[in-house]
């Protein structure tokens, strides 16, 4: 049991922040904590570095939030490696155009 108690309550936002290097060890480090999610890994159109996290990091992957279209959305779909049965995609509908 962690600090959280027994479940999966705590999530890490990256707020993008991570190069390919620093998301790959930090999602190495993360791993044993069993967390909700690990949010935002990298910049949103980094799908290499996506990639790259998703297969080595057996958790849940949130992605999306800074993307502001349908056609980058499907993008990060397509290219981002993330899996649909435990990857979450979040978006944020006030920084989305509404167009």
């Amino acid at each position: 049991m962690g600090v959280f108690g027994v479940g999966k309550r705590l999530a890490v936002d990256a707020m993008n922040a991570y190069d390919r290097n620093d998301a790959v060890q930090t999602a190495g480090q993360l791993t044993r904590y069993g967390l909700w999610w690990f949010e935002d890994v990298c910049d949103p159109l980094d799908f290499e570095t996506q990639r790259a996290v998703t297969s080595l990091y057996d958790g849940p992957i949130a992605a999306g939030e800074a993307l502001f279209s349908v056609a980058k959305a499907r993008l990060l779909d397509l290219h981002g490696g993330l899996r649909r049965d435990r990857d979450v995609l979040v978006f944020d509908p006030v920084l989305t155009p509404k167009d």
